[in-house]
């Protein structure tokens, strides 16, 4: 092993000792590495932007609202006979909420009833003198005076079943009243009284919110006011449920814009026919504008270099950075808006050692 270390060695102190003797010097080294980096030409995948449909959207967070609430109360004193509903319970409009005692009103009523039937009696009577009286009148048979007093007791028990009537009325509307119903559809959002409690007229009873559809709020920056129109639809997401979106269609925009946060106001319909969404959950809300044709290339395509967004193309077997336009990225994939045609190969792989004018040779490319 020394011997060849020594030979090897001694050749290359004689091939010095020839060149000095000749009066050259030895040919120079130190730009032999950076010319062989500049010859080498590396292998790199490209890809072509393709066509495709994309869906472009509108980002924003909202909340949901119920579209209806209701406080519901009694119109009559009494205790409570029966507790039909707790909360979280849902109910249709006409559904009974609750009972309270009727047992005097309904005795009032019975009451009332007999009393129209005498009263009822009486004024036939009385109508059936007035129709002789009058006759005998006619005839000269009776004077003025009795005649007039046949007809106004027959006005005065007419009055009298007028007045009995209305306060039969009154006592059935009463009776009607102790039975509660939901005056719309909904959830009984909270509960105020329990069965046995006494209340009073116009003590509130339940709460009832209609959380089918639920009404979704959010904001938007006045700079897409021109993108924005009614009918258009929503796709919403939430914590609560992240593997599942929620449709929905947007049926107000507020025509005033807020002066303070320069944003607008977008109201749309929820289905919450499962009733799994909530008044006050915070959302996720992806605004549907349409479909639009675009170029698009793989994400990996594009790369950030000094602050801008660039391909790598290759021109003439060198590398040439084009700035471009992104638009909207899904499944793995972005949008190009400006920067590229169709025909231009961009570098997807086989970029860790190369930069703008490296000499390339493309490997493998689209079909």
């Amino acid at each position: 092993m020394r011997l060849k270390v020594f030979i090897a060695t001694g050749a290359v102190m004689l091939v010095a000792v020839v060149w000095l003797m000749r009066g050259e010097k030895p040919p120079a080294t130190e730009n032999v590495s950076e010319t062989a980096e500049q010859d080498t030409v590396f292998p790199v995948a490209v890809t072509r932007g393709i066509f495709e449909e994309v869906e472009h959207t509108l980002e924003a967070v909202g909340s949901f609202f119920p579209e209806d609430e209701v406080t519901v109360g009694t119109e009559e004193d009494g205790v409570i006979k029966k507790l039909m509903v707790d909360e979280g319970d849902p109910v249709n409009k006409g559904d009974l909420l609750l009972e309270i005692d009727d047992e005097k009103l309904r005795l009032e009523v019975e009451e009332s009833e007999a009393s129209l039937k005498e009263a009822r009696s009486r004024l036939e009577h009385t109508q059936s003198t007035l129709t002789r009286m009058t006759s005998l009148f006619q005839q000269g048979v009776i004077g003025q005076q009795e005649f007039d007093d046949a007809k106004n007791q027959a006005s005065l028990n007419q009055a009298v079943v007028e007045n009995i009537r209305a306060r039969l009325s009154r006592f059935k509307k009463a009776l009607r009243d102790t039975r509660v119903v939901a005056p719309m559809d909904g959830v009984v959002s909270e509960r105020m009284v329990s069965a046995g409690e006494y209340v009073k007229v116009g003590a509130d009873l339940v709460k009832i919110v209609d959380s089918n559809p639920l009404k979704l709020t959010f904001t938007l920056p006045e700079k897409f006011a021109g993108e924005i129109k009614t009918g258009q639809k929503v796709a919403v997401t939430t914590r609560v449920y992240r593997n599942e979106t929620f449709g929905g269609e947007v049926y107000f925009i507020n025509p005033k814009l807020d002066p303070e946060t320069r944003t607008i106001e977008v109201k749309a319909w929820v289905d919450n026919s499962a009733y799994k969404l909530r008044p006050g959950y915070f959302v996720t809300v992806k605004l549907l504008l349409g479909k639009k044709s675009s170029l698009v290339l793989p994400e990996s395509a594009v790369l950030v270099r000094e602050g801008a967004m660039v391909v790598m193309t290759v021109v003439d077997g060198k590398i040439a950075y084009k700035n471009v336009i992104p638009g909207v990225r899904f499944d793995g994939k972005v949008e190009i808006l400006e920067g590229i045609v169709p025909e231009d190969d961009i570098v997807v792989s086989g970029r860790s050692e190369i930069t703008e004018g490296t000499r390339v040779t493309i490997a493998s490319s689209p079909s």
